[in-house]
């Protein structure tokens, strides 16, 4: 008889019972000591502290701590992995056709160097966020892939007269845009928080949209309540920008802010990055006004940041196009966008001395970006498409 091979100590159910029973010993050892703030920054000779009346930071930066020299084990972010993953969340089987069509709507070259720089940035609870993020990002090309295949009458939709809120960063676009979709409710169609923060498109291995949401910004607030005062997310149904779509393209804000690559920021500014996010924007109102049946021909209204950086090729692209600028004086939206971009960051990314400096780089670029982008809007050559504000 061959000899019974031996059990090997560390499982999988060993595993499980050190996070669980370890988590559980964390989380009583964290609520017991008293709140501490969860950074500072010294901005202006002023010191701004993150979260000083949480019991959960304590929490999050133990966890951290404990895990951080098993992160890779723990939550390894293999792309190829990741696509398996996004692949069985559509129901499909590695190697069938009709299931792994991820579509040319993403920079994948781009998606895999981001993968690289999340597995060699993030902390422990940060890839835990982030893998869901790139499992989403691809689920989602797939889903949209699989509609159009099905129904390829959906790209005979045709997206009229489009309203573009093309906002500087922090500086009141998105409380401006709620107000305009309200007031224009029965001409407009927005995108509201559900969309911008769960997704654009319903994943079928996801609960529904609007609910994730709801437990999503009520986690967000109790783990880092400074963001609850630094952006307009209040309830799911309210209108919301359109930025972390562009997690699928690679060619969004959204990408450099969570955490630090300039290779991907310089990205954003390019002509291609337009092209890329308008491809992937109007496929998706094309799809939303497919499903709307009866009620054709939209009025979109779209608001993000990237649409102020390409507002020459969407003024080519779409002619019966209007655009709303948005801005207010530099230094208010450089503070803000430093304190929003340090505290989400802590979040996501293990601190390190030049963090700091890496915030205050990514807000110098955007700033100068800007600045220039809102410098082409008022051209006189847009006057008749451009408003100010």
């Amino acid at each position: 008889m061959k000899p019974v091979p031996k059990k090997p100590w560390f499982t999988i159910n060993t595993t499980r019972f050190i996070l669980v029973f370890g988590t559980i010993a964390i989380v009583f050892f964290s609520w017991s000591i008293k709140p501490v703030p969860f950074d500072y920054v010294d901005f202006d000779n002023k010191i701004v502290e993150f979260g000083a009346d949480s019991h959960i930071l304590p929490l999050v930066r133990i966890v951290n701590v404990v895990f951080h020299p098993f992160r890779r084990v723990l939550v390894p972010l293999d792309p190829e992995k990741l696509r398996e993953d996004a692949i069985a969340n559509v129901g499909g089987e590695e190697g069938k056709d009709d299931h792994h069509d991820f579509g040319s709507l993403n920079d994948w070259d781009a998606f895999d160097k981001w993968v690289k720089v999340v597995d060699e940035t993030t902390h422990f609870s940060g890839r835990l966020f982030l893998k869901n993020v790139m499992t989403d990002t691809l689920t989602t090309h797939l889903v949209i892939s699989k509609m159009i295949r099905d129904h390829p009458e959906i790209l005979d939709e045709t997206i009229e007269r489009p309203i573009f809120l093309a906002s500087c960063t922090r500086a009141g676009g998105t409380f401006l845009y709620q107000v305009l979709a309200d007031t224009f409710n029965d001409e407009l169609v927005p995108n509201y928080a559900y969309e911008n923060f769960v997704g654009p498109i319903q994943l079928p291995h996801k609960p529904p949209r609007n609910e994730e949401t709801e437990m999503a910004i009520n986690l967000l607030h109790a783990l880092n309540p400074p963001i609850k005062l630094m952006h307009e997310w209040a309830k799911e149904s309210d209108p919301d920008e359109d930025s972390s779509w562009y997690y699928n393209t690679m060619r969004g804000i959204a990408v450099p802010f969570t955490l630090h690559s300039f290779w991907h920021h310089l990205n954003i500014y390019q002509e291609s990055s337009a092209s890329r996010n308008k491809n992937f924007w109007e496929i998706v109102l094309k799809l939303k006004q497919w499903n709307a049946g009866g009620r054709r021909k939209q009025r979109f209204f779209l608001k993000a940041p990237e649409h102020l950086f390409g507002l020459p090729y969407l003024s080519e692209t779409f002619p019966d196009a209007k655009f709303v600028t948005a801005s207010r004086n530099e230094v208010p939206m450089y503070k803000s966008g430093l304190l929003i971009t340090h505290a989400f960051r802590h979040m996501i990314v293990q601190q390190h001395p030049q963090s700091t400096n890496e915030t205050i780089a990514y807000q110098d670029i955007m700033v100068c970006h800007q600045r220039k982008a809102l410098e082409v809007a008022h051209n006189k050559q847009y006057e008749s498409k451009v408003m100010a504000v």
